[in-house]
C-alpha cells in the first residue's frame, strides 16, 4: 500500500493514477510559476520532473540498482539542492576569485542565504508570490513523489 498525504491509502495497482494526477498537478503548478518567473519554472521542470517520470513503488526488492539510482537521483535533484546548484553555478561563473573549493563553499552558502532572505523579504514587503507558490506547491508535490517511491 502507498500512503500519500491527503489520500488515505492507495493500492499498488493504482499508483499509475496517482502518478498521472501528480504530474498533471505539477504541470499546473509549473504553469503558474512560469507566469510569475519563467526561469524558475524552467529550472524546476528540468530538475524535478525528470526523476519523477520514472518513479514507481518498489515492492519487495529494495536493493536493486534501479532502485538505488532512483533514490540517488531524487536526492540529488531535490528542490533545495537545485537551489544550491544554481547558487554554486552563479558563484563559479559570475564571480571571480572563488575557483578553489575552500573559498567557494562559504561563498555559495552566503549567496544562498542572501538569496533566500531577499526572496522572503520580497514576498513579505513587496507582495511577490514566487516564494509562497514554491513553498505551498512544489515542496508538497515533491513529498508526494517521495511517498510514492518509498512505500
Amino acid at each position: 500500500m502507498v500512503t500519500v498525504p491527503f489520500i488515505s491509502v492507495v493500492s499498488p495497482a493504482d499508483w499509475h493514477m496517482v502518478k498521472f494526477f501528480y504530474l498533471l498537478l505539477l504541470l499546473t503548478v509549473l504553469l503558474a510559476i512560469g507566469l510569475l518567473n519563467f526561469s524558475l519554472s524552467l529550472i524546476i521542470s528540468v530538475g524535478v520532473t525528470l526523476p519523477c517520470l520514472y518513479a514507481a513503488p518498489v515492492g519487495h526488492s529494495r536493493l536493486n540498482m534501479f532502485y538505488l539510482a532512483r533514490i540517488l537521483s531524487m536526492i540529488l535533484l531535490s528542490p533545495p539542492l537545485i537551489f544550491l546548484y544554481c547558487c554554486a553555478l552563479h558563484v563559479y561563473v559570475f564571480e571571480s576569485g572563488y575557483n578553489e573549493l575552500s573559498t567557494a563553499i562559504p561563498r555559495v552558502i552566503e549567496f544562498a542565504t542572501t538569496g533566500l532572505s531577499e526572496l522572503f523579504l520580497s514576498s513579505e514587503v513587496l507582495g511577490s508570490w514566487v516564494y509562497a507558490t514554491v513553498l505551498t506547491c512544489v515542496w508538497p508535490l515533491w513529498l508526494v513523489m517521495w511517498s510514492i517511491n518509498f512505500q
